[in-house]
Protein backbone atom coordinates (compact mmCIF):
# COMPACT_ATOMS: atom_id res chain seq x y z
CA UNK A 1 0.00 0.00 0.00
CA UNK A 2 1.11 3.57 -0.55
CA UNK A 3 3.14 5.12 2.23
CA UNK A 4 1.54 7.77 4.45
CA UNK A 5 4.81 9.67 4.86
CA UNK A 6 5.11 13.28 3.57
CA UNK A 7 5.48 13.72 -0.22
CA UNK A 8 9.10 14.92 0.02
CA UNK A 9 10.13 11.74 1.89
CA UNK A 10 8.38 9.53 -0.67
CA UNK A 11 9.94 11.53 -3.51
CA UNK A 12 13.49 11.16 -2.15
CA UNK A 13 13.09 7.48 -1.28
CA UNK A 14 11.46 6.72 -4.63
CA UNK A 15 14.19 8.54 -6.56
CA UNK A 16 17.00 6.77 -4.69
CA UNK A 17 15.27 3.43 -5.09
CA UNK A 18 14.81 3.94 -8.82
CA UNK A 19 18.39 5.09 -9.35
CA UNK A 20 19.70 2.05 -7.42
CA UNK A 21 17.56 -0.31 -9.50
CA UNK A 22 18.57 1.48 -12.69
CA UNK A 23 22.27 0.98 -12.01
CA UNK A 24 21.68 -2.67 -11.14
CA UNK A 25 19.68 -3.62 -14.26
CA UNK A 26 21.27 -1.15 -16.70
CA UNK A 27 22.98 -3.83 -18.83
CA UNK A 28 19.55 -5.47 -19.21
CA UNK A 29 18.14 -2.11 -20.30
CA UNK A 30 20.91 -1.73 -22.88
CA UNK A 31 20.33 -5.22 -24.28
CA UNK A 32 16.55 -4.67 -24.34
CA UNK A 33 16.85 -1.47 -26.38
CA UNK A 34 19.18 -3.25 -28.83
CA UNK A 35 16.63 -6.04 -29.31
CA UNK A 36 13.81 -3.54 -29.79
CA UNK A 37 15.80 -1.75 -32.50
CA UNK A 38 17.42 -4.81 -34.11
CA UNK A 39 16.17 -5.49 -37.64
CA UNK A 40 17.82 -8.88 -38.16
CA UNK A 41 16.10 -11.77 -36.33
CA UNK A 42 19.41 -13.61 -36.12
CA UNK A 43 20.89 -10.80 -34.00
CA UNK A 44 18.04 -10.57 -31.46
CA UNK A 45 19.48 -13.18 -29.13
CA UNK A 46 20.38 -11.51 -25.78
CA UNK A 47 23.48 -13.66 -25.34
CA UNK A 48 24.66 -12.78 -28.86
CA UNK A 49 24.13 -9.07 -28.20
CA UNK A 50 25.92 -9.24 -24.84
CA UNK A 51 28.88 -11.08 -26.35
CA UNK A 52 29.02 -8.69 -29.30
CA UNK A 53 29.10 -5.62 -27.04
CA UNK A 54 31.79 -7.04 -24.75
CA UNK A 55 33.95 -8.38 -27.62
CA UNK A 56 33.94 -5.10 -29.57
CA UNK A 57 33.88 -2.51 -26.78
CA UNK A 58 34.70 -4.20 -23.47
CA UNK A 59 32.68 -4.61 -20.25
CA UNK A 60 32.47 -0.83 -19.72
CA UNK A 61 30.29 -0.58 -22.83
CA UNK A 62 27.49 -2.31 -20.91
CA UNK A 63 27.14 0.96 -19.00
CA UNK A 64 27.25 3.34 -21.95
CA UNK A 65 24.91 6.24 -21.20
CA UNK A 66 24.52 5.35 -17.50
CA UNK A 67 25.25 8.90 -16.25
CA UNK A 68 22.50 10.76 -18.16
CA UNK A 69 20.10 7.86 -17.62
CA UNK A 70 20.69 7.93 -13.85
CA UNK A 71 20.08 11.69 -13.76
CA UNK A 72 16.91 11.22 -15.81
CA UNK A 73 15.78 8.43 -13.48
CA UNK A 74 16.41 10.53 -10.37
CA UNK A 75 14.55 13.56 -11.76
CA UNK A 76 11.69 11.59 -13.26
CA UNK A 77 11.00 9.47 -10.20
CA UNK A 78 11.52 12.29 -7.70
CA UNK A 79 8.89 14.43 -9.37
CA UNK A 80 6.66 11.45 -10.09
CA UNK A 81 6.50 10.24 -6.47
CA UNK A 82 6.27 13.80 -5.15
CA UNK A 83 3.38 14.80 -7.42
CA UNK A 84 1.63 11.45 -6.97
CA UNK A 85 1.82 11.39 -3.17
CA UNK A 86 0.95 15.11 -2.93
CA UNK A 87 -2.16 14.85 -5.11
CA UNK A 88 -3.12 11.57 -3.48
CA UNK A 89 -2.99 13.09 0.01
CA UNK A 90 -5.16 15.99 -1.18
CA UNK A 91 -7.81 13.66 -2.58
CA UNK A 92 -7.81 11.46 0.54
CA UNK A 93 -8.04 14.53 2.76
CA UNK A 94 -10.99 15.77 0.76
CA UNK A 95 -12.71 12.39 0.98
CA UNK A 96 -11.97 12.19 4.71
CA UNK A 97 -13.56 15.60 5.35
CA UNK A 98 -16.79 14.55 3.66
CA UNK A 99 -18.17 13.20 6.94
CA UNK A 100 -18.07 9.52 5.99
CA UNK A 101 -17.21 7.05 8.77
CA UNK A 102 -15.53 4.67 6.36
CA UNK A 103 -11.78 5.11 6.01
CA UNK A 104 -11.12 6.97 2.72
CA UNK A 105 -9.58 4.92 -0.11
CA UNK A 106 -8.96 5.59 -3.78
CA UNK A 107 -10.50 3.57 -6.58
CA UNK A 108 -8.40 2.10 -9.39
CA UNK A 109 -9.63 4.84 -11.74
CA UNK A 110 -8.52 7.53 -9.30
CA UNK A 111 -5.13 5.83 -8.83
CA UNK A 112 -4.64 5.72 -12.62
CA UNK A 113 -5.68 9.37 -13.05
CA UNK A 114 -3.31 10.58 -10.35
CA UNK A 115 -0.49 8.49 -11.79
CA UNK A 116 -1.16 9.84 -15.28
CA UNK A 117 -0.95 13.46 -14.11
CA UNK A 118 2.18 12.83 -12.07
CA UNK A 119 3.77 10.85 -14.91
CA UNK A 120 3.12 13.58 -17.49
CA UNK A 121 4.75 16.22 -15.30
CA UNK A 122 7.81 14.07 -14.52
CA UNK A 123 8.32 12.81 -18.10
CA UNK A 124 8.29 16.36 -19.47
CA UNK A 125 11.41 16.97 -17.36
CA UNK A 126 13.23 13.68 -18.00
CA UNK A 127 12.46 13.00 -21.70
CA UNK A 128 15.49 14.92 -23.11
CA UNK A 129 17.89 12.88 -20.98
CA UNK A 130 16.10 9.66 -21.92
CA UNK A 131 16.54 10.42 -25.62
CA UNK A 132 20.24 11.26 -25.16
CA UNK A 133 20.73 7.99 -23.26
CA UNK A 134 19.00 5.94 -25.94
CA UNK A 135 21.07 7.51 -28.74
CA UNK A 136 24.28 6.85 -26.77
CA UNK A 137 23.29 3.23 -26.12
CA UNK A 138 22.88 2.53 -29.82
CA UNK A 139 25.57 4.81 -31.25
CA UNK A 140 28.38 2.25 -30.87
CA UNK A 141 26.31 -0.54 -32.39
CA UNK A 142 25.49 1.56 -35.46
CA UNK A 143 29.09 2.73 -35.71
CA UNK A 144 30.35 -0.85 -35.65
CA UNK A 145 28.04 -1.93 -38.49
CA UNK A 146 28.87 1.18 -40.49
CA UNK A 147 32.63 0.82 -40.23
CA UNK A 148 32.56 -2.88 -41.06
CA UNK A 149 30.99 -2.12 -44.43
CA UNK A 150 33.47 0.64 -45.35
CA UNK A 151 36.81 0.17 -47.08
CA UNK A 152 39.90 0.01 -44.93
CA UNK A 153 41.11 3.43 -46.08
CA UNK A 154 38.07 5.08 -44.51
CA UNK A 155 37.97 3.15 -41.24
CA UNK A 156 40.31 5.35 -39.26
CA UNK A 157 38.56 8.60 -40.12
CA UNK A 158 35.14 7.06 -39.46
CA UNK A 159 36.27 5.75 -36.10
CA UNK A 160 37.33 9.23 -35.03
CA UNK A 161 33.98 10.69 -36.03
CA UNK A 162 32.05 7.86 -34.40
CA UNK A 163 33.98 8.16 -31.17
CA UNK A 164 32.93 11.77 -30.70
CA UNK A 165 29.42 11.08 -31.95
CA UNK A 166 28.83 8.45 -29.25
CA UNK A 167 29.88 10.76 -26.40
CA UNK A 168 27.39 12.77 -24.35
CA UNK A 169 28.31 16.11 -25.90
CA UNK A 170 28.46 14.58 -29.38
CA UNK A 171 24.97 13.10 -29.10
CA UNK A 172 23.51 16.34 -27.72
CA UNK A 173 25.12 18.35 -30.52
CA UNK A 174 23.92 15.90 -33.17
CA UNK A 175 20.30 16.02 -31.93
CA UNK A 176 20.30 19.82 -31.79
CA UNK A 177 21.85 20.24 -35.24
CA UNK A 178 19.48 17.77 -36.91
CA UNK A 179 16.21 18.43 -35.12
CA UNK A 180 16.59 21.58 -33.01
CA UNK A 181 15.24 21.86 -29.46
CA UNK A 182 12.09 19.91 -30.34
CA UNK A 183 14.31 16.91 -31.04
CA UNK A 184 14.90 16.51 -27.30
CA UNK A 185 11.18 15.89 -26.83
CA UNK A 186 10.82 13.63 -29.85
CA UNK A 187 8.09 11.05 -29.38
CA UNK A 188 6.65 12.92 -26.40
CA UNK A 189 3.07 12.24 -27.57
CA UNK A 190 3.77 8.53 -27.22
CA UNK A 191 5.54 9.22 -23.92
CA UNK A 192 2.39 10.90 -22.61
CA UNK A 193 0.42 7.74 -23.36
CA UNK A 194 3.13 5.74 -21.62
CA UNK A 195 2.56 7.80 -18.48
CA UNK A 196 -0.06 5.12 -17.94
CA UNK A 197 2.83 2.70 -17.34
CA UNK A 198 3.97 3.98 -13.91
CA UNK A 199 0.38 4.73 -12.89
CA UNK A 200 -0.79 1.27 -13.99
CA UNK A 201 2.22 -0.26 -12.22
CA UNK A 202 1.39 1.60 -9.03
CA UNK A 203 -2.31 0.71 -9.28
CA UNK A 204 -1.50 -3.01 -9.75
CA UNK A 205 1.03 -2.69 -6.92
CA UNK A 206 -1.76 -1.41 -4.65
CA UNK A 207 -3.87 -4.45 -5.56
CA UNK A 208 -0.93 -6.82 -4.94
CA UNK A 209 -0.31 -5.28 -1.53
CA UNK A 210 -3.97 -5.63 -0.58
CA UNK A 211 -3.84 -9.31 -1.49
CA UNK A 212 -0.47 -9.93 0.22
CA UNK A 213 -1.47 -8.08 3.39
CA UNK A 214 -5.04 -9.40 3.49
CA UNK A 215 -4.34 -12.06 6.20
CA UNK A 216 -2.76 -9.45 8.50
CA UNK A 217 -5.58 -7.01 7.84
CA UNK A 218 -8.23 -9.61 8.70
CA UNK A 219 -6.47 -10.51 11.96
CA UNK A 220 -6.40 -6.86 13.03
CA UNK A 221 -10.05 -6.34 12.11
CA UNK A 222 -11.10 -9.44 14.00
CA UNK A 223 -9.28 -8.06 17.04
CA UNK A 224 -11.10 -4.75 16.66
CA UNK A 225 -7.96 -2.83 15.63
CA UNK A 226 -7.65 -0.36 12.74
CA UNK A 227 -3.88 0.09 12.56
CA UNK A 228 -2.35 0.77 9.13
CA UNK A 229 -0.21 -2.11 7.89
CA UNK A 230 2.81 -1.20 5.81
CA UNK A 231 4.50 -3.84 3.62
CA UNK A 232 7.95 -5.13 4.44
CA UNK A 233 10.79 -4.55 1.93
CA UNK A 234 10.46 -8.17 0.75
CA UNK A 235 6.72 -7.83 0.21
CA UNK A 236 7.32 -4.55 -1.61
CA UNK A 237 9.81 -6.28 -3.92
CA UNK A 238 7.32 -9.02 -4.88
CA UNK A 239 4.50 -6.53 -5.37
CA UNK A 240 6.60 -4.18 -7.47
CA UNK A 241 8.02 -6.96 -9.63
CA UNK A 242 4.62 -8.50 -10.39
CA UNK A 243 3.02 -5.10 -11.01
CA UNK A 244 5.76 -4.06 -13.44
CA UNK A 245 5.49 -7.33 -15.38
CA UNK A 246 1.73 -6.94 -15.83
CA UNK A 247 1.92 -3.25 -16.78
CA UNK A 248 4.76 -3.82 -19.26
CA UNK A 249 2.88 -6.62 -21.00
CA UNK A 250 -0.25 -4.50 -21.41
CA UNK A 251 1.54 -1.38 -22.69
CA UNK A 252 4.48 -2.99 -24.51
CA UNK A 253 3.51 -1.93 -28.08
CA UNK A 254 3.64 1.72 -26.94
CA UNK A 255 7.01 1.09 -25.26
CA UNK A 256 8.40 -0.38 -28.50
CA UNK A 257 7.05 2.53 -30.58
CA UNK A 258 8.54 5.12 -28.20
CA UNK A 259 11.98 3.49 -28.24
CA UNK A 260 12.07 3.36 -32.06
CA UNK A 261 10.84 6.93 -32.50
CA UNK A 262 13.31 8.38 -29.99
CA UNK A 263 16.25 6.35 -31.28
CA UNK A 264 15.89 7.65 -34.84
CA UNK A 265 15.51 11.07 -36.43
CA UNK A 266 14.01 9.59 -39.62
CA UNK A 267 11.10 7.49 -38.38
CA UNK A 268 7.60 9.00 -38.27
CA UNK A 269 6.76 10.71 -34.98
CA UNK A 270 3.32 9.09 -35.10
CA UNK A 271 3.36 5.96 -32.94
CA UNK A 272 0.52 4.42 -34.97
CA UNK A 273 2.68 4.61 -38.12
CA UNK A 274 5.57 2.98 -36.27
CA UNK A 275 3.34 0.18 -34.98
CA UNK A 276 1.87 -0.41 -38.45
CA UNK A 277 5.39 -0.60 -39.86
CA UNK A 278 6.39 -3.08 -37.16
CA UNK A 279 3.26 -5.19 -37.63
CA UNK A 280 3.80 -5.49 -41.38
CA UNK A 281 7.50 -6.27 -40.98
CA UNK A 282 8.60 -3.17 -42.91
CA UNK A 283 10.78 -1.97 -40.05
CA UNK A 284 13.00 -4.99 -40.65
CA UNK A 285 13.41 -4.09 -44.31
CA UNK A 286 15.31 -0.91 -43.51
CA UNK A 287 18.58 -2.81 -43.21
CA UNK A 288 18.20 -4.40 -46.65
CA UNK A 289 18.95 -2.51 -49.83
CA UNK A 290 18.86 -4.00 -53.31
CA UNK A 291 19.50 -7.70 -52.86
CA UNK A 292 20.03 -7.29 -49.12
CA UNK A 293 23.79 -7.92 -49.21
CA UNK A 294 26.91 -6.51 -50.85
CA UNK A 295 27.43 -7.70 -54.42
CA UNK A 296 30.95 -8.69 -53.62
CA UNK A 297 33.01 -9.36 -50.55
CA UNK A 298 36.51 -8.04 -49.96
CA UNK A 299 38.12 -11.07 -51.61
CA UNK A 300 35.83 -11.10 -54.69
CA UNK A 301 37.70 -10.13 -57.90
CA UNK A 302 36.74 -6.73 -59.31
CA UNK A 303 37.28 -5.01 -62.67
CA UNK A 304 40.14 -3.02 -61.17
CA UNK A 305 41.99 -6.35 -60.95
CA UNK A 306 41.50 -6.76 -64.72
CA UNK A 307 43.13 -3.39 -65.32
CA UNK A 308 46.01 -4.43 -63.09
CA UNK A 309 46.22 -7.65 -65.17
CA UNK A 310 45.71 -9.80 -62.08
CA UNK A 311 42.77 -11.89 -63.33
CA UNK A 312 41.02 -12.41 -66.69
CA UNK A 313 37.74 -10.58 -67.33
CA UNK A 314 35.75 -13.85 -67.59
CA UNK A 315 36.67 -14.72 -64.01
CA UNK A 316 35.44 -11.33 -62.78
CA UNK A 317 32.08 -11.77 -64.55
CA UNK A 318 31.69 -15.22 -63.04
CA UNK A 319 32.60 -14.06 -59.52
CA UNK A 320 30.28 -11.03 -59.67
CA UNK A 321 27.35 -13.13 -60.92
CA UNK A 322 27.91 -15.64 -58.11
CA UNK A 323 27.95 -12.82 -55.55
CA UNK A 324 24.65 -11.45 -56.89
CA UNK A 325 22.95 -14.83 -56.60
CA UNK A 326 24.30 -15.32 -53.09
CA UNK A 327 23.01 -11.86 -52.17
CA UNK A 328 19.55 -12.73 -53.50
CA UNK A 329 19.53 -15.93 -51.46
CA UNK A 330 20.53 -14.17 -48.26
CA UNK A 331 17.90 -11.46 -48.82
CA UNK A 332 15.19 -14.07 -49.44
CA UNK A 333 16.18 -15.98 -46.31
CA UNK A 334 16.18 -12.77 -44.25
CA UNK A 335 12.78 -11.77 -45.64
CA UNK A 336 11.27 -15.12 -44.63
CA UNK A 337 12.82 -14.88 -41.16
CA UNK A 338 11.56 -11.36 -40.40
CA UNK A 339 8.93 -11.28 -37.65
CA UNK A 340 5.53 -9.86 -38.58
CA UNK A 341 2.21 -9.42 -36.82
CA UNK A 342 2.04 -9.54 -33.03
CA UNK A 343 5.45 -11.23 -32.85
CA UNK A 344 6.99 -8.07 -34.36
CA UNK A 345 4.93 -5.68 -32.21
CA UNK A 346 6.03 -7.57 -29.06
CA UNK A 347 9.68 -7.93 -30.15
CA UNK A 348 11.83 -7.91 -27.01
CA UNK A 349 8.94 -8.34 -24.53
CA UNK A 350 10.74 -11.08 -22.57
CA UNK A 351 13.74 -8.85 -21.81
CA UNK A 352 11.46 -5.91 -21.00
CA UNK A 353 9.60 -8.03 -18.43
CA UNK A 354 12.87 -9.35 -16.98
CA UNK A 355 14.26 -5.84 -16.71
CA UNK A 356 11.05 -4.50 -15.16
CA UNK A 357 10.71 -7.43 -12.76
CA UNK A 358 14.05 -6.78 -11.10
CA UNK A 359 14.05 -3.02 -11.67
CA UNK A 360 10.67 -2.22 -10.12
CA UNK A 361 11.17 -4.88 -7.46
CA UNK A 362 14.40 -3.28 -6.31
CA UNK A 363 12.85 0.21 -6.60
CA UNK A 364 10.00 -0.60 -4.21
CA UNK A 365 12.32 -2.60 -1.93
CA UNK A 366 14.82 0.26 -1.52
CA UNK A 367 12.03 2.85 -1.30
CA UNK A 368 10.31 0.92 1.46
CA UNK A 369 13.60 0.35 3.31
CA UNK A 370 14.45 4.07 3.26
CA UNK A 371 10.97 4.94 4.51
CA UNK A 372 11.41 2.45 7.34
CA UNK A 373 14.71 4.09 8.29
CA UNK A 374 13.04 7.52 8.31
CA UNK A 375 10.22 6.25 10.54
CA UNK A 376 12.67 4.52 12.90
CA UNK A 377 14.79 7.67 13.17
CA UNK A 378 11.68 9.74 13.94
CA UNK A 379 10.50 7.28 16.60
CA UNK A 380 13.91 7.21 18.31
CA UNK A 381 14.03 10.99 18.32
CA UNK A 382 10.49 11.21 19.70
CA UNK A 383 11.21 8.72 22.51
CA UNK A 384 14.27 10.71 23.65
CA UNK A 385 12.12 13.73 24.40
Amino acid sequence: MTSTLPPIVQAVSGAIGSASANALVYPLDLITSRIQLEKSPRRQNPIHILRDIVDHHGLSALYTGLSPDTIATLLSNFFYYYFYSFFRSLVLRKQGSSGKKVKPALSIVQELALGLIAGAASRAISTPLNIVTLRMQNARDEDQSDTSSDESSDVSSDAEDNGSASSLSGVVKDIYEREGLVGFWRGFKTTLLLCLNPSLTLAVYQLCMRVILLPQTRRLRSAGKTAIINPSPGQAFIGGAVASSIASTILYPLILAKIRVQASSTLSDNFLDVLREAYSGKFNERRHHGYGAPLASDDTPSFSDVVKEKVPVEEVYEAQEKAVHEGKGRALHARKARPTGLAAVYQGLEMQILKGFFGQGVTFLVKRRIEQLVVDAYVRRYLRR
